[in-house]
Parts: C-alpha cells; structure tokens; sequence
C-alpha cells in the first residue's frame, strides 16, 4: 500500500513562519543594525517628480485653442 500524504496542519504552519520571524530578527539584533534603523522616510532620497504635473491634451471644460472651426 502508498503512503497517505500527510495534510498540512495550518499551526504547524504558523509556528514555521513565526520561527523564520525571530530567527531574522535574532540576526537582525546580533548584527546591531537595529541602531543604524532609521524610521523616517521609506525612502533612502525622495524621489524626483514624473513630470511637470499637465495632462495630454486640453483639460476638460476648456476650449481647444487651436480649434478653427469644422472644416468643409
């Protein structure tokens, strides 16, 4: 006879992530890098701007400045 799979136990799970957890921040504290953590920005620079900040094409409510009428 095979083997019956062995179903995976939701605790056995959680108790394998929360050990990974403490592991890191075990190495995380033995290195001392939680006094170089700095909780200020998430970001190391602030980012540049995408863009001037205009859309494409007119805005709407305004009328096209280069509409000359409807050509025939």
């Amino acid at each position: 006879m095979a083997e019956e799979p062995k179903k995976s136990d939701p605790m056995e799970l959680l108790w394998w992530v929360l050990g990974v957890g403490v592991v890191l921040a075990g190495l995380w504290v033995a290195t001392g890098a939680y006094k170089n953590a700095d909780i200020g920005g998430l970001f190391i620079a602030p980012p540049p701007p995408v863009g001037p900040g205009g859309s494409y094409g007119p805005q709407i409510g305004e009328p096209n400045p280069n509409y000359q009428g409807n050509p025939q």
